[in-house]
């Protein structure tokens, strides 16, 4: 499958995929076991590389983690039947990496665009849909752009990114502690009315109080169960 010439093997054995198919399926992903496999392997071999890179380069990853390929999942199969308006609309990743994410939503059949800054994480991101691709025999409704995210929402974005924001029904965004607010201000200035913002963590729980959140016109939306603790989903109410 892959074109890397890295064995998938020495990165995890047939039986720990198995454990981790396994896991993934009864947290209650719908999606085929054999599409579930491909995201497994291809997420497996990303760790390695971040974990490698990591061990020569440690500048060179600095603000990368690994995918949460489990609640990507939940989220992309089961958020459209809880907020309809997910199930045809436009998904966006912010910091999209390597794209495990990405794919995971497209093979769950949702439009996506990936959006990310560091120009060889697009080409690997780009490289990983051909490969998936090629070994699920599906055409993926997925594309990238690359673009940086400002530190301060109110710095302008370029473009095609501001393009991508107004259009987009979902935002899907890991955001380091410091970064929620941040995530959400851009969120409510570029995103239409009634779209979705999600936002996840594996460090700490993505918390707002009611206040705060009634004070940025926006109100929480039900989640898929067995998510990761830390994420919050909030919808741009209509009335914002």
């Amino acid at each position: 499958m892959f074109e890397t010439g890295e064995s998938i093997a020495t990165i995890a054995t047939d039986s720990e995929i198995a454990t981790q198919i396994a896991a993934i399926i009864k947290r209650g992903v719908l999606l085929d076991e054999k599409l579930v496999e491909q995201l497994v392997r291809i997420s497996n071999l990303e760790e390695s590389r971040l974990k490698q890179q990591r061990e020569k380069d440690p500048e060179s990853v600095q603000g990368m983690i690994a995918t949460d390929l489990v609640d990507a999942l939940l989220m992309a199969s089961q958020l459209p039947q809880l907020v309809p308006s997910a199930a045809n609309g436009k998904w966006a990743e912010l910091g999209a990496g390597s794209a495990v994410t990405c794919i995971a939503m497209a093979l769950c059949g949702r439009k996506v665009t990936g959006i990310e800054r560091n120009p060889l994480l697009v080409k690997r991101a780009e490289q990983n849909k051909r490969e998936i691709e090629t070994a699920t025999s599906k055409v993926l409704d997925l594309n990238f752009v690359e673009g940086r995210i400002p530190e301060e929402p109110t710095n302008s974005v370029s473009p095609e990114l501001e393009k991508v924001l107004r259009e987009s029904d979902v935002m899907y965004v890991y955001p380091w502690s410091h970064e929620w607010k941040n995530r959400v201000r851009l969120f409510q200035r570029y995103a239409k009315k009634g779209a979705l913002l999600i936002l996840y963590t594996k460090e700490e729980p993505v918390t707002f109080t009611v206040k705060e959140i009634e004070e940025m016109g926006l109100t929480p939306i039900k989640l898929p169960e067995g998510k990761d603790f830390g994420t919050l989903g909030l919808r741009l109410s209509n009335n914002s």
